[in-house]
């Protein structure tokens, strides 16, 4: 059933669903992160029920096949798009690939490019990642990061789990290229190469 939502080939119509789905809360997530107190509707730390547990324990009989399906998907894309550059070890053995990000000029046509395939869900596009707004009632001043700020203006992500197949996922992002123009896409690649750098001393 999942793998039916989240596909590339129903996607353009199951968005609809899944949207029903999280209007009335058969889908969704917990949002405790955004908070600035201690949860005081349940107790905390909670714990995991043992049915919870034990779909837990039995998702690490998949990890290794999990991994090496993300890495697949991450190798194809830098392959194509060249950005972690010398970051990356062979094969890439320094990285499991939660996702493959990069740096785009217009993150809406972007996201519409994709938009009929794939829920991308971009993260990273705050400072304080979840958080968009009054970002001082965590101590963060507007402008004290400057590049930080710039990359999570521009950033996007390709997913890698399980439920996006590999192929697709490459060939649309190669359309995507081929739309933009190559001398757009080296010219970003740079960006990110630079700003990357910049970040370690933000």
């Amino acid at each position: 059933m999942a793998y039916f939502l989240y596909s590339p080939r129903s996607y353009r119509w199951t968005r609809y669903i899944l949207r029903v789905l999280s209007k009335f809360r058969v889908l969704f997530y917990f949002r405790d992160e955004l908070l600035l107190e201690r949860p005081t509707h349940y107790r905390f730390p909670c714990r995991m029920s043992s049915l919870q547990a034990a779909i837990g324990l039995s998702q690490l009989r998949n990890l290794d096949s999990n991994l090496s399906h993300r890495k697949e998907i991450g190798l194809k894309a830098e392959r194509l798009m060249g950005c972690l550059g010398e970051r990356l070890l062979e094969q890439g053995s320094n990285h499991s690939f939660l996702r493959y990000s990069f740096l785009v000029d217009d993150r809406a046509s972007f996201l519409k490019a994709f938009s009929n395939q794939y829920d991308l869900g971009i993260w990273f596009t705050s400072v304080l990642h979840g958080r968009m707004q009054n970002l001082d009632k965590l101590g963060y001043q507007t402008k004290s990061c400057p590049i930080a700020e710039d990359v999570a203006k521009r950033i996007v992500n390709i997913p890698t789990h399980y439920r996006i197949p590999v192929d697709p996922v490459i060939a649309a992002l190669s359309a995507y290229e081929t739309h933009v123009g190559t001398e757009s896409f080296a010219r970003r690649r740079r960006d990110f190469l630079s700003l990357s750098d910049g970040l370690d001393s933000d």
